[in-house]
């Protein structure tokens, strides 16, 4: 009954007061994160749902879907409202009390974390950040999404930056007036920001609120995306920007911006008999590299991941028919992996290396996965790449682990990465581990 009249209100309400409600709608001290597929609400108060309405570019409601939870709420909706999604203008999420139907609107939580991410790199450092300060945060969703073909993708991106175009969105925020801080994260593309990130900034008046810029990259920085930033809010305070992804550097930041009062991630606690084991795969000696500074700095064990069938210059030259490519390709491709680690119940911590292939790790990476029981331990990924960040590789090899394992978000590096850098990142990760 209750869920009946929920919804004959929001029906009612739609042109009246839809308005107020947003797709981020704070509710006392709980925290929004919304992408492209799901949304979540932590430290939900008692006898709330959480509420993910649909609307036309009238805003007239084309549907909704209610999602019940204790504590933490999540929803699919790009599953439970797919036929809605391909016509909606906008997505709004909100809280609403049951016993009382009626929105809440304490609205706590001054932060809020924006990104847009095509290869998921981006939403990978926005998550780290998001972890660190907590907050709001939200994805930039394009109306029309960019190709995953790199080649179309980049020449659409072109087309627009070179025309200064501002592509739709369906990432509303109609309460951004609660915010003081806005966080906004992109790739750089062209040694800019993207065009979405110019129509979301275009879609607010930001006047007097603190505009804190950080980005990923292949090697450019973000310097060349400053003007831009600053010429998009020309009344707000533009910070200085980031773009690293090193945990140090994320700190430094955040205390260099006014951050440093927010409280610190508790590391997590480890024995004096825990052992650490760097397992890599590399065929061009890139990954191998980095794998070596991590083995040096701590003192773990090595052990490369070598395929029983070596590949070759041919296997790995992906303008043909390679082998590399027809593994890629073929969701069920395990290559046999030579010799085994007898002993693997003995390490605690697994740092997880491999290079980028196509996006993904290179599918002897799940053979290593599925072939040991990695029950209580803790893996940290990273990667290597000329230019792709590490994306969702790592969500996909996490998938392949049991709900006991501790999985850390994965972390792409340079080949040419300095050894302090990466000391830098294992000391911030909260496994109490002394790199030197």
């Amino acid at each position: 009954m209750k869920t009946r009249a929920l919804l004959s209100f929001i029906l009612a309400l739609t042109m009246t007061v839809c308005g107020i409600f947003s797709s981020v709608l704070t509710s006392y001290a709980a925290d929004f994160a919304m992408t492209s597929e799901t949304v979540s609400v932590s430290n939900a108060p008692n006898d709330t749902s959480m509420i993910v309405a649909m609307y036309d570019e009238n805003n007239a409601l084309l549907g909704c879907k209610i999602y019940d939870g204790d504590d933490t709420i999540n929803g699919n909706y790009a599953e439970d409202l797919r036929e809605q999604l391909g016509k909606a203008s906008s997505i709004k999420t909100f809280l609403w009390d049951m016993n009382t139907l009626t929105p809440l609107t304490d609205n706590s939580n001054d932060v809020l974390i924006v990104y847009f991410s095509r290869t998921g790199t981006t939403e990978n450092l926005a998550q780290n950040i998001h972890s660190k300060i907590g907050g709001d945060i939200v994805e930039i969703i394009p109306k029309e999404p960019y190709s995953e073909i790199y080649s179309e993708c980049t020449a659409r991106a072109q087309e627009e930056i070179n025309a200064d175009a501002r592509p739709e969105i369906l990432t509303r925020i109609t309460n951004i007036d609660q915010y003081n801080t806005i966080l906004v994260g992109y790739p750089i593309w062209g040694d800019t920001v993207p065009p979405v990130i110019r129509t979301f900034l275009d879609s607010y008046d930001l006047s007097g609120k603190t505009i804190m810029p950080f980005c990923t990259h292949g090697g450019s920085g973000i310097n060349g995306s400053m003007s831009k930033m600053r010429e998009l809010c020309p009344n707000s305070t533009v910070t200085n920007g980031l773009d690293s992804s090193a945990e140090s550097s994320i700190d430094s930041w955040l205390v260099e911006t006014g951050f440093n009062s927010r409280p610190t991630p508790t590391p997590t606690p480890t024995t004096d008999t825990d052992k650490i084991l760097v397992a890599y795969f590399s065929c061009t000696n890139n990954t191998e590299g980095i794998a070596k500074h991590i083995i040096d700095a701590t003192g773990a064990d090595e052990y490369e991941i070598l395929a029983a069938e070596p590949y070759t210059s041919a296997d790995l030259n992906y303008n043909t028919d390679c082998r590399a490519n027809r593994e890629q390709n073929d969701a069920s491709a395990r290559p046999e992996i030579s010799g085994s680690i007898e002993n693997i119940e003995d390490y605690d911590v697994i740092f997880l290396g491999y290079p980028i292939w196509w996006g993904q790790a290179p599918k002897i990476i799940y053979t290593f996965l599925e072939s040991y029981d990695f029950s209580g331990k803790t893996i940290v990924p990273f990667c290597t790449s000329a230019s792709s960040g590490i994306g969702s590789s790592a969500n996909n090899l996490h998938s392949l682990c049991s709900d006991s394992v501790t999985w850390h978000s994965g972390t792409r590096f340079a080949s040419s990465a300095s050894r302090s850098s990466i000391v830098s990142w294992i000391n911030g990760l909260g496994l109490d581990i002394e790199a030197e």
